[in-house]
């Protein structure tokens, strides 16, 4: 599992339009930034509540590590929420006692997030300029790169059209002149299949010997005639046999 995909997970968990995500939120901007939050998610409806959650994400035991020797790190982004999350792939990365008193932990666990420690209710300070200038760049930034994607998409799209219509334009030429040479219209056609194999016994006559096959027609035709011309001789020469045989009796 990657880091996007836990946020992914996050972001089913707190979805548009009662929620607002972002991620890789800074405490500041320019030079004036220190610290960073893999996502922060705010409530933006009343009902909701308007709290400020701040996540960290992590993947492996060993980022997990890493952070608890820094343990001040989350401070510069954790001071403005309400509540501060670890998130992780996998619940296993956390050993117990290893979680901050203030922080919560949240896991993936069959499809989605669940919330395995509740995070204690903090006294959030109120946003200064800096962090208001991180998030609106964040938000443009986001915006500007979602508008990138969708552009990216659409022309993609439109070169796959482009495609499938000069395909479909082809096809249909091909059809059109096959239509023209055999006589048959291909959508009055019932039977699809007895066309392939009509066609493919066309196809087919390409590898015989049509020569060969017409001269051995020929013997046979002549052979037949020679066979028709010896009974029509024998049939005379019976017929002739039995006029002198009747022709005697009469005399006799």
């Amino acid at each position: 599992m990657k880091a996007d995909d836990v946020i992914d997970l996050l972001r089913a968990k707190y979805p548009l339009p009662a929620f607002a995500l972002l991620e890789q939120v800074a405490d500041g901007t320019g030079a004036r930034h220190y610290r960073w939050a893999d996502a922060l998610v705010m409530g933006v409806w009343p009902s909701r509540g308007y709290n400020l959650l701040g996540f960290e994400v992590k993947i492996s035991r060993s980022d997990w590590l890493n952070e608890l020797r820094k343990p001040a790190k989350a401070d510069a982004l954790m001071k403005y929420c309400n509540g501060w999350y670890l998130a992780v792939s996998d619940e296993k990365i956390v050993q117990p006692g290893e979680l901050p008193e203030t922080w919560g932990l949240m896991a993936a666990k069959g499809g989605r997030m669940a919330i395995v420690k509740e995070a204690p209710k903090l006294a959030p300070q109120p946003f200064t300029p800096e962090l208001v200038a991180s998030i609106l760049r964040n938000v443009l930034v986001s915006d500007k790169a979602a508008l990138d994607r969708a552009r990216a998409e659409g022309e993609q799209t439109g070169h796959e059209n482009s495609r499938a219509a000069k395909k479909l334009k082809e096809l249909s030429e091909e059809v059109a002149a096959f239509e023209l040479a055999s006589g048959i219209k291909i959508n009055q056609y019932c039977d699809g299949k007895e066309l392939g194999e009509a066609v493919h016994v066309v196809r087919s006559t390409r590898w015989l010997n049509l020569d060969g096959a017409i001269n051995t027609a020929k013997r046979v035709a002549e052979e037949l005639e020679r066979l028709r011309s010896v009974n029509l001789i024998q049939k005379l020469a019976n017929e002739s046999k039995d006029a002198l045989e009747s022709k005697d009796a009469l005399h006799g």
